[in-house]
């Protein structure tokens, strides 16, 4: 008796030691899903404690890196896989690891098992539609999203994905749409303010451009695409003609560009467009030297846009330095020779004798 009663003991410390260990390990990614990386720390270390071998421990504390040590991910990871080659979050996290350095078919298998596994779950379909999304695939990632739908008709991620792709294909009202699907559902649906807000400015509605992109800052103080975001509308605010007589206004909203573009970058060293934006502002700033930087940065970063290598001319240009003028404006009319702003820069570089 006394033998049964002790294995009846152990049996339940073993199971509330493994409930307590899953527990902390959930909690973790609840923090995550909110964008807590730091409160997610305490209880995925207090997983791995309890039980260091477990492959979901493993995938948790994987999906928990993913935001701040990518390659740690990558290797948490990996070390669930080998314990057990279906964990569903060693799988997810190996997937969204390689998704997030561009390994994109190295990347899919991992999904396409947790899709097999998991047939009836719509966010695994949602992560389809944002791997091809990620690799440039609208047309599949829009097919994926909704399959997803087809699933769970709200599923706000979903509804966030196409919101993006309407706002890349230029459909700024069907990205209003789709985006405030995704936040009615989702108070957390951090992408869906941020294109929201995309689409807005898109739509010349500033205000509520702000709004959203400030809301999407206040859920996830690391999204630089929501900074970046409220650059743009601050830059697009200042160039307003209806504001071209108030310098004050001006200085103050270029000023706040500047700012919310720095913070982009600091967030993300390889965001060309922040980059831009940082340095446009400089720019309209009459900070010619300061602007040289991060232009010629944007520049090294997206080598086909022809705005930014008319921008940066233009600033070389006002900094009478003819030479660094006209190789980018040289640069800028070999992407699109018929752009009307890239031969007016060209003329009045022309015309300096560059």
């Amino acid at each position: 008796h006394d033998a049964i009663a002790n294995a009846m003991l152990c049996t339940q410390q073993i199971t509330e030691a493994i409930t307590y260990r899953m527990s902390n390990a959930y909690l973790a990614l609840a923090y995550t899903g909110i964008f807590d990386d730091n409160n997610a720390s305490g209880p995925i270390s207090k997983a791995r404690d309890l039980d260091p071998n477990s492959a979901e421990v493993l995938g948790a504390q994987a999906v928990t890196l993913l935001r701040t040590d990518v390659n740690q991910a990558k290797a948490k990871a990996e070390a669930a896989l080998k314990i057990d080659s279906n964990s569903l979050l060693g799988n997810y996290a190996r997937w969204a690891s390689f998704v997030q350095t561009n390994e994109f078919d190295t990347a899919l298998p991992f999904l396409d098992k947790l899709i097999k596994n998991y047939p009836k779950l719509a966010a695994f379909y949602t992560d389809k539609g944002y791997h091809y999304l990620r690799d440039s695939n609208s047309t599949e990632a829009t097919k994926w999203y909704n399959m997803a739908l087809a699933i769970d008709a709200d599923f706000p991620t979903a509804h966030s994905g196409l919101c993006e792709i309407a706002y890349l294909q230029g459909d700024n009202n069907k990205a209003v749409d789709e985006c405030s699907k995704a936040i009615k559902t989702y108070a957390y649906a951090v992408y869906g303010y941020v294109y929201l807000g995309y689409a807005y400015n898109n739509l010349g509605k500033s205000t509520e451009a702000e709004a959203a992109l400030n809301k999407a800052t206040k859920l996830d103080l690391k999204n630089s695409t929501a900074y970046n975001g409220l650059a743009f509308t601050y830059i697009d605010r200042a160039v307003n003609p209806a504001n071209k007589d108030n310098k004050e206004l001006i200085q103050n909203l270029l000023t706040q560009a500047v700012d919310k573009a720095t913070q982009a970058i600091e967030l993300d060293r390889s965001y060309a467009d922040a980059y831009f934006n940082q340095g446009y502002a400089y720019s309209l700033m009459g900070k010619y030297s300061a602007a040289t930087a991060p232009l010629v940065k944007a520049t090294e970063l997206r080598t086909d846009s022809a705005n930014y290598f008319t921008v940066l001319a233009y600033n070389y240009l006002k900094l009478t330095d003819k030479g660094n003028a006209r190789l980018a404006i040289d640069k800028a009319l070999a992407l699109e020779p018929n752009n009307e702003q890239a031969k007016a820069v060209l003329k009045a570089i022309q015309a300096i004798g560059g």
